[in-house]
């Protein structure tokens, strides 16, 4: 009998963990070879040393089995996704970070995406697009062509980034909102939703509204 393939997701968030639910039953349909292990201990109230305990210790034995691991951070802030990145990323013998896309998301030639992203369904991303590692791309998002997502970006439902934009690491994109062609949104931004966003957003900064303003800053 063949070894089953070990996938396992970690967060606390009902509603991301469905989706990842979904889009492996999207992919899988009826098979039966991938069990699916849901760790919910994993929670941003947790102190980091606490988390990192949990790490090292919940599903020892899955991660020292002969066998390679499937693992899936959901629903997690870019922070606390990077934070378990790096953690998993000491053990890449024993532990893939793949990527996870629905079959229903429009998907061009010429696009690059990083290990760990993942897109929800319904989302279109146009040719000449980048992704970087562990972005969530959520439900009916629109991506424009030549645009490049930083890594651990989050682009909320509905969001819509035209051409030739970038937006940079650790950056959140609030659901609904409109980014005009061209703009540069810096990395570790929040944009709240519904914004229109006409304007480059300097790094560290929260931003909403139509068109969008700086309202404040944050380290």
């Amino acid at each position: 009998m063949a070894t089953k393939q070990k996938w396992v997701i970690f967060g606390d968030n009902e509603y991301a963990i469905t989706m990842i639910f979904e889009t492996l039953y999207a992919i899988h349909k009826k098979s039966l070879e991938i069990s699916i292990v849901i760790n919910r201990k994993f929670t941003p109230q947790h102190p980091w040393n606490e988390d990192l305990h949990h790490i090292a210790m919940v599903n020892e034995e899955d991660f020292k089995a002969d066998r390679p691991v499937f693992a899936f951070l959901a629903g997690m802030s870019p922070d606390s996704r990077q934070f378990l990145w790096k953690r998993f990323d000491k053990d890449r013998d024993n532990i893939v970070l793949p990527s996870l896309i629905h079959p229903s998301v429009v998907l061009p030639h010429h696009i690059t995406i990083e290990e760990g992203v993942r897109i929800e369904p319904n989302v279109t991303i146009a040719p000449y697009v980048s992704v970087g590692k562990a972005a969530l791309i959520n439900r009916g998002a629109i991506i424009g062509h030549h645009t490049t997502i930083g890594d651990f970006v989050n682009i909320n439902p509905g969001a819509i980034i035209n051409g030739m934009c970038h937006i940079g690491a650790h950056t959140t994109i609030g659901a609904g909102t409109i980014i005009n062609d061209g703009v540069v949104i810096g990395s570790h931004c929040v944009i709240g939703s519904g914004s229109l966003v006409t304007k480059n957003i300097p790094d560290h900064t929260i931003a909403y509204g139509s068109p969008a303003k700086v309202i404040n800053t944050h380290s």
